[in-house]
């Protein structure tokens, strides 16, 4: 295993009071090291044809598909926000491949 960095799993919540104006930040449910991986030709023209956005590939390692739902964010350790738009365990390495992709707003990470 080649860790590229610290990768925080993260759900978007409302932290304000119930009859204030909504207020979402990021709550980390877990934490992995993952490795930067390249975004190959064929998968990127695929996923285009089906109108998903892949900005990055990272490879996640001792870990499983259950780890990390659709839909919910990551933090990389530069900062960086993502949303996982697919999920692909490799059980032979006891890794996961993770599609991702930018938003479009900058939330702040609740401790």
């Amino acid at each position: 295993m080649r860790a590229g960095g610290i990768l925080h799993v993260c759900k978007l919540v409302n932290t304000a009071a119930k009859t204030l104006k909504p207020i979402y930040e990021l709550q980390s449910l877990n934490i992995f090291y993952y490795d930067n991986k390249n975004l190959g030709m064929t998968r990127a023209h695929f996923a285009r044809q089906d109108g998903i956005i892949i900005d990055k590939i990272v490879r996640c390692y001792n870990c499983s598909n259950s780890d990390f739902p659709e839909g919910e964010y990551v933090v990389l350790d530069d900062g960086e926000q993502m949303q996982i738009t697919d999920v692909n365990e490799i059980v032979d390495l006891d890794c996961v491949d993770l599609s991702l992709k930018k938003v479009n707003n900058f939330y702040a990470v609740a401790n």
